[in-house]
């Protein structure tokens, strides 16, 4: 009994010894907290003028899983604009993604002086938030300029040379600026002989060796990472062909369906009579709309990108499948001569509009009758909200042809027809995509099924709520971010109010046009979650939305870039020309770079990705049709990034 006892005192003393080796390092995992002074580069307005701002720069985090906090000091009223708001809330999303790191527990706190407004601390707030992750100090011998994208991707920042002569003043001896930025104009330097008064471009690496400053061109965040902490280059190892392939039975199911879907699309397009069939294709609105798909579907076919072609072969059947209705319903519109037939098309297009399901409701059916990871095949959902958006657009497209006709030199009568015509083709066209988007939201799930078929379902690996708050917060900051520095900067401008500016800019840029009700309705799904959170909504459900708000985020820094940062020009035509279409090659080229590491990266981890792989097929043959704009291809690929990053966060095996 003795013995016994001093065995047991014993094994109690071991495990007591045991437990206060442990807790220092537990003491140290509890809270762990990181200071810097960030050194921003900043200038005036017309670019001739450099300072550097210091930034006062904090990190704690504690044991707790809250969602990640951010908190900005100033000292004067709204001292940070929307511009810099967003990019802390990119930063820290894209430091995240770097480390695969949900951010839980952590609060950064940003103290500001004076008024500071802008993106191009992006890159910089991202390296303090790596750095600290890390448990690494900051140098102080560096300065950094460079915007943030979502992919990591160091963007363009304006006033360089001004902001190197700043930094070579404060002392820095080495300057780090984004890899594309080379020759810039020299604001400061207007050439007195030149008459025009264009300021000379200078080389900003031969500016920062006459300051006796180290130039350093970074792509992207991890490769700043490495040159500020003089850390040797990670190895790059490019992925193989075979990352972007999927399981053979997958393959068998997408060309069944490319096959049946073809089929009977084709079989719908041959019943419609000839001389409507030579009217779709002449009419532009009407050719792209309903025969793109189908070419597109052949293109992926052929060449092995089978997510696409199945997708495509869909789009085909269903809108032939949606102009039929639409045909009966005319022809029983004329049946019943009605006195107004646009207002009764009118009520028609809304109520089949009210009843496409929102994406909250088709997540609710989805949670009986998909696996957990299926919800990565309705991240594009909000998309089919963005049908209402389209159909806005055409109204107003409509609305300016009748203008144009009105004031035209037709006579009365012709007039009053053209005007007819012109809005009955409108409504129709609207019909049309309202019924498309009703049966997309309705095949949702049994789509997915199929996909689901076979694939391997890890389970999750952290709270996926934390995950849905880390992208809504940084898709909220760049939506508003956007709206701060463009539109309202041009509804500045041109003495209007921004709903005007947005409604002009819509008339150009459809994408646009369709974001803005997808935006709304994550933003309800999110605003649902956050209210139902004490009855622990679905994870499905959490997960599901976590995606599609990484989807809406790809897609507002597609516009935002696509407004700000392509010196954008839209001719009488009303296309949009855009005069650095250097900048948005490379941004395109980096971009599906990133996509597919982010893809292999996923698949190391055990996660099966098939929606990132598809938006990557999609971009590949967007990028090389003419008539599809490159931004929407820049889009496609930031899209397969984030969402195969969002699918590690919360379904990946740690590294």
């Amino acid at each position: 009994m003795l013995l016994a006892r001093s065995i047991m005192i014993r094994r109690m003393l071991i495990f007591g010894a045991f437990c206060l080796l442990l807790w220092p390092a537990y003491g140290s995992a509890a809270e762990t907290a990181k200071t810097f002074t960030l050194p921003a580069l900043v200038c005036t307005s017309d670019g001739k003028t450099g300072s550097v701002k210091p930034v006062q720069f904090g990190f704690t985090r504690n044991v707790a899983t809250s969602p990640l906090t951010v908190a900005i000091e100033e000292d004067s009223p709204a001292g940070a604009g929307e511009g810099l708001r967003a990019s802390i809330w990119q930063a820290a999303m894209v430091a995240a993604l770097a480390r695969n790191d949900d951010l839980g527990g952590v609060k950064i706190t940003v103290s500001l002086p004076g008024e500071v407004d802008g993106p191009s601390a992006g890159g910089l707030i991202a390296l303090a938030i790596l750095s600290a992750l890390d448990g690494r100090d900051l140098p102080t011998d560096f300065a950094f300029t460079g915007t943030i994208m979502p992919d990591g991707t160091i963007g363009r920042v304006g006033g360089v040379p001004a902001k190197i002569r700043a930094a070579a003043a404060a002392n820095a001896k080495r300057v780090l600026l984004p890899a594309f930025v080379r020759f810039e104009r020299d604001h400061a330097k207007v050439a007195e002989a030149n008459l025009f008064g264009d300021e000379p471009e200078v080389d900003l690496k031969d500016l920062a060796k006459s300051l006796q400053m180290e130039f350093i061109q970074v792509e992207n965040l991890e490769q700043a990472y490495a040159a500020v902490h003089r850390l040797p280059a990670k190895p790059t190892l490019r992925p193989g062909r075979d990352v972007l392939d999927i399981p053979d039975a997958m393959e068998t199911v997408l060309k069944k369906e490319y096959r049946r879907a073809i089929t009977a699309g084709d079989k719908l397009w041959d019943a419609i009579p000839k001389e409507e069939r030579e009217q779709i294709e002449q009419e532009a609105a009407s050719r792209q709309l309903i025969l793109s798909s189908r070419s597109k579907a052949d293109s992926a076919m052929r060449s092995g990108k089978f997510l696409v072609a199945a997708y495509c072969a869909r789009q085909w059947e269903m809108i032939l499948q949606a102009r039929d209705r639409n045909v009966k319903e005319m022809n029983a519109l004329v049946a019943r001569k009605p006195a107004d037939p646009i207002a009764e098309l009118d009520k028609i297009i809304a109520a089949q509009l009210k009843a496409v399901p929102t994406p909250a409701a088709v997540l609710a059916d989805a949670t009986s009758g998909l696996p957990i990871l299926g919800s990565q095949f309705t991240c594009d959902l909000p998309e089919t909200m963005g049908i209402v958006g389209l159909v806005d657009w055409m109204e107003r497209r409509s609305a300016s042809q009748v203008e144009q006709i009105q004031a035209s030199e037709l006579k009365v009568d012709e007039k009053e027809q053209a005007v007819f015509n012109a809005r009955l083709n409108a409504k129709a066209l609207e019909l049309l995509i309202a019924h498309v988007a009703g049966t997309m939201t309705s095949r949702y799930v049994t789509d997915a099924s199929k996909l689901c078929e076979g694939l391997p379902q890890p389970g999750l690996t952290v709270d996926p709520a934390i995950v849905e708050r880390l992208f809504y917060s940084s898709l909220m900051a760049t939506h508003n971010a956007f709206e701060a520095q463009t539109v309202h900067t041009a509804a500045a401008e041109l003495q209007v109010r921004g709903d005007e500016v947005l409604n002009r800019m819509t008339m150009y840029d459809t994408d646009l046009a369709m974001y803005l009700p997808a935006k709304r309705a994550v933003a309800s799904l999110h605003t649902s979650l956050a209210i139902n959170s004490k009855r622990k909504p679905d994870l499905f459900i959490v997960s599901a939305a976590a995606q599609q708000h990484a989807i809406c985020l790809a897609t507002a820094s597609s516009i935002s870039v696509r407004w700000g940062e392509l010196d954008l020009q839209i001719t009488e035509e009303g296309e949009l020309n855009y005069q650095r279409t250097d900048l948005l090659n490379y941004l395109i080229t980096v971009a599906r770079e990133n996509a597919v590491t982010n893809i292999a990266e996923c698949r190391r981890r055990g996660v099966p990705c098939i929606q990132p792989i598809y938006f990557v097929q999609d971009g590949d043959l967007s990028r090389d049709d003419p008539a599809i704009d490159k931004v929407s291809v820049l889009a496609s690929y930031w899209r397969a990034s984030l969402q195969a990053q969002a699918l590690m966060l919360m379904f990946g095996k740690r590294a």
